[in-house]
């Protein structure tokens, strides 16, 4: 499966898969089933009215659950889904409960320009 850039992902892409799996790792042996299961679109940001970057930022951040007895720890992981395809992902520890650990990755990324 070809790696694809994050920039190609959107929050849009992500939101449509809510509720479904991505397999974590590379070696098929030691992969990890992780559940997206919330996908939240913060506000975007635009520069001050006069300010000299006039660039547009896009912020979302996406929730995973896995297994509670598997901790992935927090570092650029290599997800793939078989809709979006491959790619690399960071992500952090943020909570155990109801035998799950959840994951979280943020994203505060520059709008490409048009």
């Amino acid at each position: 499966m070809n790696e694809i850039s994050l920039d190609q992902l959107s929050f849009e892409q992500f939101q449509g898969l809510l509720n479904t799996n991505f397999r974590v790792g590379s070696d098929p042996a030691g992969t990890l089933d992780l559940e997206l299961v919330e996908a939240v679109q913060y506000r975007r940001t635009n520069p001050p009215a006069g300010s000299a970057n006039n660039q547009d930022y896009e912020r979302f951040s996406l929730l995973f659950a896995g297994p509670a007895d598997k901790l992935l720890p927090q570092m650029l992981h290599p997800f793939s889904h078989d809709r979006l395809g491959a790619f690399q992902l960071f992500i952090v520890p943020i909570r155990r409960d109801q035998g799950k650990l959840y994951y979280e990755a943020v994203f505060n990324r520059l709008v490409p320009s048009r």
